[in-house]
């Protein structure tokens, strides 16, 4: 089933991109889940048992919510049986509201930080069970209430994070240093403190972002042209930067997209539904 998505209150319109549902049954043969660096956060609540493995890291059990971070290489998700599955796309501006102030010890473990926010898992995890609105609900109140209220005093680090963004990954970093106010070390160590990631490893994530979303839009698009329309130097680097964030080429990416948007077209759709 594909994920279902919904809207945020309109106070966390810049903060919170969209909230989603999603359900997989996870069976012993069954390739992982993997989730693609980009340039967004995700706050996950999970309603079953959530294993994550990072890179060369160990899979480790994940508690019900947990953060996953701005990736610089796959995440892979497994679980047993069902897993449902409710998150919140967050923007990077938001981590630092997010985790301000948390009064419950949390563990980072790679790209992940778990342990969040118990009380709050324990009530989604319940509604999942039952009806999602109702944890949806409750996540959309508890971010309004933390995000739109805190006050993080970090408007350097937000306003650098928005542009970089904005302008596609293409922005170089010591013009914004300049346009900032700030030497570019100043804002490298701002970054560093509450995202973890460089202006630079940013700026590089949403370059790949754009080139991954171009491809499942359309699997047949030249390469030359994305490298080019993404800001790149030139295709060899854009090919770089795509194998280290996905463990892929361009073109084997594109092979997969051409397959699923194959199996979702209508006459496949049509098949399917009379099986």
């Amino acid at each position: 089933m594909p994920p279902q998505t919904y809207e945020p209150h309109p106070l966390l319109h810049g903060m919170v991109a969209c909230y989603w549902f999603a359900e997989r049954h996870f069976t012993p043969a069954q390739d992982p889940f993997v989730v693609l660096p980009d340039s967004q956060l995700e706050l996950v609540f999970s309603s079953g048992v959530t294993y994550a493995a990072y890179g060369n890291q160990g899979a480790m059990q994940l508690t019900d919510g947990y953060l996953v971070g701005l990736l610089d290489r796959p995440l892979y998700i497994r679980s047993d049986g069902l897993l449902r599955t409710l998150g919140a796309r967050l923007y990077p501006w938001a981590c630092a509201c997010l985790l301000q102030g948390q009064d419950t010890p949390y563990i980072k473990h790679a790209g992940v930080i778990h342990g969040l926010f118990p009380a709050l898992a324990e009530t989604i995890a319940s509604a999942l069970r039952e009806r999602v609105e109702d944890g949806v609900r409750a996540l959309d109140q508890f971010l309004v209430t933390r995000i739109v209220e805190a006050t993080t005093g970090h408007h350097l680090f937000v306003t650098a994070a928005q542009s970089i963004i904005a302008a596609g990954g293409d922005l170089d970093i010591e013009t914004l240093a300049r346009a900032s106010g700030v030497s570019s070390r100043t804002l490298r160590r701002s970054f560093g403190s509450l995202l973890g990631l460089s202006p630079k490893q940013l700026a590089q994530v949403t370059r790949f972002q754009y080139v991954r979303d171009a491809l499942w839009e359309n699997p047949n698009a030249s390469l030359a042209d994305l490298s080019l329309a993404a800001g790149y130097a030139d295709q060899a680097h854009m090919q770089r930067d795509f194998r280290r964030f996905s463990r892929q080429t361009p073109r084997a990416f594109a092979t997969e997209m051409r397959a699923t948007r194959a199996l979702f077209a209508p006459e496949a759709v049509r098949n399917l539904q009379s099986l």
